[in-house]
């Protein structure tokens, strides 16, 4: 019955997600997707002398899948949306998986319904970001550690949790599931325990491997990561992040304020995030959790649960807690929601489908919101001011735009607007000029609303462009104003 319906939930998985792939044809305009960009020009550059690894909790795992099926599939953007959908293929079929074995098959098709219809499983298996790839490695590897009596999967498990870290570095903070197969043995044989040892730290190793010689070659240390800015800002504020050089330094002078605030948004923001993400199983979670603790892969469960609150705790001091950042929590939050609202309801079935059913409509709800949203604010004018700069620029010529959507579709260099500092800011034209920029684009939509002092560029015939000695190129009036300058030497 499980098999059968695990078969059933992909398909309807791959036929929406498939629809909704098709039917997306630009890089949406939303804040999330600037990132995924970034991972798409990361894996064009891949084992070129440009190339500079993801940063701020990126890995590489992203751009390398995107480079591999790029090889068969030439159109980048579709590349990165066709790993994305794999991994959140993947990432359900585990977690119905695991749920079953876990808490029973009936909890586990019915986690695996409601994560079907949950809007940002749907949602982010379109987008090019590593939020569902990450979550997808974590999943299967769990799936794996319960088979982990045979040591190929153990080790397989470790190989997946490798590439967990590889693709996201706050994911070292499920390593310590691999200690459960540990605590499974019952005579403790010494020789037993060195074997499970030794198939995770290979699966670990070999998974990792890739991510810790990027980053020994390019920051000196292979477990090297940038998260530390991402909770500075919370405490300085992007815009004075430039005088913050270590997480010592920031410890130092903002210790006492990080402690607090970190406490604070743990008991309430943490929680508020879980609760926009799973709906109504998120109340009945925690008690959940402890009620199906009869479960007969007691380690496993509960190391689950342990490294899962580690992960929340660590996610709570990031400036800016985003609604993504939860997918790894997902199938454990909705499992024991669901465990006890069938406790809960006894043997009083229609109880239980009436509120299998209410969670069903509230997310279908939210994800019909959020899908719609996602449409709208796709953005053909990136794609087409890219395409204009692909033909009519040279080879290596220098953009400068509000978004890099535009750089990766016109495949070259780039600069933001947002990365000018006041005093370019003051002297945009000799700014321009000095920097090598040979072509400037302007929008209404993100240049416009940051930057309004400029906002005669989205004139064509504007004197403060002709100032600058920038003559247009190239205008396009759609669900936004855009203008392509070219800068002349």
């Amino acid at each position: 019955m499980q098999r059968g319906a695990t078969v059933l939930a992909a398909l309807a998985f791959v036929l929406t997600v498939g629809w909704l792939v098709v039917y997306i044809r630009t890089v949406p305009f939303t804040g999330y997707e600037t990132d995924g960009v970034y991972y798409m020009i990361s894996s064009r550059l891949l084992f070129t002398e440009q190339f500079r690894p993801p940063t701020f909790g990126g890995g590489i795992g992203m751009p390398l899948l995107i480079r591999l099926v790029n090889a068969f599939v030439p159109n980048t953007f579709a590349a990165a949306k066709m790993v994305s959908m794999a991994a959140g293929l993947v990432f359900l079929v585990a977690s119905i998986r695991v749920v079953g074995r876990l808490f029973g098959t009936g909890t586990g098709l019915v986690t695996g319904l409601l994560l079907l219809v949950n809007p940002f499983l749907l949602i982010y298996s379109t987008t090019s970001l590593s939020d569902m790839l990450a979550a997808a490695w974590l999943m299967l590897a769990l799936w794996c550690l319960l088979k982990a009596d045979r040591r190929m999967f153990l080790f397989l498990a470790a190989l997946g949790l490798g590439f967990a870290w590889s693709t996201r570095s706050v994911y070292l903070v499920f390593w310590p599931l691999l200690i459960a197969p540990v605590f499974r043995q019952k005579h403790q044989d010494r020789r037993l325990i060195f074997s499970i040892a030794l198939s995770a730290i290979a699966g670990l190793i070999i998974g990792s491997a890739y991510q810790a010689v990027v980053n020994w070659r390019f920051f000196g240390f292979p477990f090297y990561s940038d998260n530390w800015r991402n909770i500075a800002a919370l405490v300085y504020g992007w815009d004075s992040m430039a005088q913050v050089h270590s997480a010592r330094q920031m410890l130092m002078e903002k210790g006492p304020l990080l402690a607090f605030l970190w406490m604070k948004r743990f008991a309430i923001q943490i929680p508020e995030g879980l609760f926009h993400t799973t709906f109504w199983p998120f109340l009945f979670a925690a008690p959940g959790y402890f009620m199906t603790a009869r479960s007969t892969e007691r380690p496993l469960y509960y190391l689950w649960g342990l490294t899962t609150a580690a992960y929340l705790f660590l996610l709570a001091p990031v400036w800016r807690i985003e609604l993504r950042y939860f997918l790894p929590v997902l199938p454990l939050v909705v499992a024991s929601g669901v465990a006890m609202w069938q406790i809960i309801s006894g043997q009083r079935r229609y109880v239980m489908a009436f509120g299998v059913l209410f969670a069903i409509v509230i997310s279908l709800g939210a994800a019909v919101e959020n899908i719609q949203e996602m449409v709208a604010s796709q953005a053909p004018e990136y794609r087409e001011a890219g395409r204009f700069l692909s033909i009519h620029a040279q080879p290596g010529d220098i953009v400068l735009a509000t978004q890099p959507h535009i750089f990766f579709y016109a495949n070259l260099p780039g600069k933001m607007w947002g990365d000018l500092n006041s005093q370019t800011i003051d002297q945009i034209g000799p700014a321009v000029k000095s920097s090598g920029i040979d072509w400037v684009v302007f929008d209404s939509r993100r240049g416009g609303w940051q930057f309004p002092q400029f906002s005669e560029l989205l004139n064509p015939t504007s004197q403060a462009a002709s100032i600058y000695g920038w003559t247009p190129a190239h205008r396009i009036d759609n669900s936004q104003q855009l203008v392509i300058w070219r800068v002349h030497p």
